[in-house]
């Protein structure tokens, strides 16, 4: 059986798989192998288990420093981040368009934070629908951006950034 750990003592463990399907917590150990696309396996191999550090300290690095362009997938169709496939971002979206799109997003998302935080439901549905505008006008959601033509694609962002500017403007901020 497995060796459980006590308070903050360090219980070797050697163990390997393909992916961690969960952190290490005391007395839990979530490994399993799973069929994945290449691209995102790695050989995860845990020398020791803990109950109160982090069993991986490189993985936290890693993730304080990110690369600067994340790994895609060979067709271009996705990002990898953590080992997770991501819908990327249309790449025919014209840069300052798309840099309008993610200052929308990331308001959005400080709102959805503000709102939760105020305990009011009204502003984190508003924030929330904003952020999914957002999204959608960049082609991380909705239809995939590789099925749509160039005209709809165009429509697509145009109407999400002036959509998103409109909602700015009536919650009194200013629109980039």
């Amino acid at each position: 059986m497995w060796p459980r750990p006590v308070g903050c003592h360090e219980v070797p463990l050697t163990f390997s798989s393909w992916k961690r399907t969960d952190r290490v917590r005391a007395g839990t150990y979530g490994y399993a192998i799973r069929n994945e696309a290449p691209w995102t396996r790695r050989k995860v191999t845990v020398d020791r288990v803990s109950c109160c550090h982090p069993s991986e300290p490189q993985d936290s690095i890693d993730r304080m420093n990110p690369p600067a362009d994340p790994e895609r997938t060979p067709d271009g169709r996705y990002v990898v981040v953590d080992h997770r496939r991501w819908r990327a971002t249309d790449p025919e979206i014209p840069e300052d368009v798309a840099s309008r799109l993610r200052h929308h997003l990331m308001a959005a998302r400080r709102g959805v934070a503000a709102a939760r935080r105020a305990a009011d439901a009204k502003a984190e549905g508003r924030a929330r629908k904003r952020v999914n505008t957002a999204k959608v006008a960049l082609g991380e959601r909705g239809d995939p951006w590789w099925e749509q033509s160039a005209e709809v694609r165009r429509l697509r962002w145009e109407r999400g950034l002036h959509e998103l500017d409109q909602a700015e403007r009536q919650e009194g901020g200013r629109a980039p």
